[in-house]
């Protein structure tokens, strides 16, 4: 078999979805029962290289009980005592003669039972009865093995009215030993870095007094810091700054991409109290210089001036200067909608203009942060 069709994506509303080998050859598993997701799919394949693991280091048949593409709960096939038993909620069964399969069942699933709800189990061994009439009675999404007697199997069909996700696997199948997300390499992280290197490139021969720094790099929105916020996000993004020895306290030029825009221009990352003080004493001590960036700023439509204000303004330079003046970091930017010039050729020569037109600005910011008051 090529190719298997499977339930959905990582969400329902991702249809059609399938699985399929890089290479064209034959896909290592069979499904004798049920209709596998993607996660899944990515739950019984990590799982499985945990137990094989597991049984070729100890030699011992192996269990593990993923959730999420986590392990909730691993184990090898040690016998169990009267406490074990209690404890892994088994000690109404036969556990004394268990096999040690399930022992390596019981075990695992007993590490967190909460976590373990609704889980994904991969076994070492062949499934045997013992194995799958402790299977039957725990809330499972599906399992994945070497092999299943056949006592095992009509048990494991009987599971979810017949909608029990029974996976065999090939015992001899070695993955790849470093795992891509293809669709992803393909559309976004290998595009990402082409156009980086463009970029830098066409930069390099316009401005070839100047050494650029390049860095690509992926960030996630943490799901554990949203505060309510909602599912987590990803962007990609690239930077680029003439000076390798400092980190994202000076100024960079950047361009990134999200789910939903995309964006490019010049500013601080990060930028540390005391160097927007010396950007406001410098703006003291001589306006001019910065007052010749604003005008120039106001003069065109690309980019604009953003940043988090202070919630108290610490002075007022006049009108023009003012945005510029309270600000607890800045950067001008452009934010643009996903159109056509992010799928042309053109995007590399319309970041090049742009970054050359916030070179001045650059400059300003960057020799701030090397004033001795830094």
């Amino acid at each position: 078999m090529k190719e298997l069709q499977l339930k959905y994506g990582c969400n329902p509303n991702q249809k059609p979805s399938k699985i399929y080998m890089a290479d064209g050859s034959d896909l290592p598993i069979q499904v004798l029962s049920g209709r596998p997701g993607y996660i899944n799919f990515l739950d019984a394949f990590n799982g499985w290289q945990l137990v094989r693991d597991l049984k070729k280091a100890t030699g011992l048949p192996a269990a593990t009980s993923f959730k999420h593409v986590s392990p909730a709960g691993a184990s090898i096939g040690l016998p169990l005592n009267e406490t074990l038993a209690k404890i892994y909620w088994v000690d109404d069964m036969d556990w004394k003669n268990f096999s040690p399969l399930a022992c390596a069942y019981a075990r695992a699933r007993g590490a967190d039972r909460m976590s373990s709800f609704g889980d994904f189990i991969s076994l070492s061994d062949v499934c045997d009865k013992d194995t799958a009439m402790l299977i039957k009675r725990e809330v499972s999404d599906g399992v994945i093995a070497p092999g299943y007697t056949e006592e095992a199997l009509e048990i494991l069909k009987q599971k979810k009215k017949g909608n029990y996700n029974v996976i065999q696997i090939d015992e001899n199948y070695v993955p790849e030993p470093l795992e891509h997300k293809q669709v992803f390499l393909d559309t976004l992280d290998r595009p990402m870095k082409a156009l980086a290197a463009d970029v830098t490139a066409a930069l390099e021969q316009a401005y070839p007094d100047r050494k650029w720094y390049l860095h690509v790099a992926r960030i996630y929105r943490d799901a554990r810091r949203l505060h309510g916020n909602g599912p987590y996000k990803e962007n990609l993004w690239f930077t680029l700054r003439c000076d390798s020895s400092r980190g994202p306290e000076i100024p960079a030029f950047y361009f990134e991409i999200t789910p939903h825009n995309y964006s490019y221009g010049m500013g601080f990352y990060w930028a540390k109290a005391n160097t927007m003080a010396c950007f406001r004493r410098a703006i003291d001590a001589d306006p001019l210089p910065l007052t010749a960036l604003a005008e120039r700023l106001n003069a065109q439509d690309t980019f604009v001036l953003t940043g988090q204000d202070y919630a108290r303004a610490k002075g007022d330079p006049g009108a023009l200067l003012r945005p510029w003046y309270n600000k607890r970091v800045l950067d001008l930017s452009c934010v643009r909608e996903h159109d056509d010039l992010l799928f042309s050729p053109a995007l590399t020569d319309a970041l090049v203009r742009g970054f050359g037109f916030l070179l001045p600005y650059y400059d300003y910011l960057e020799a701030v942060t090397r004033r001795e008051d830094a």
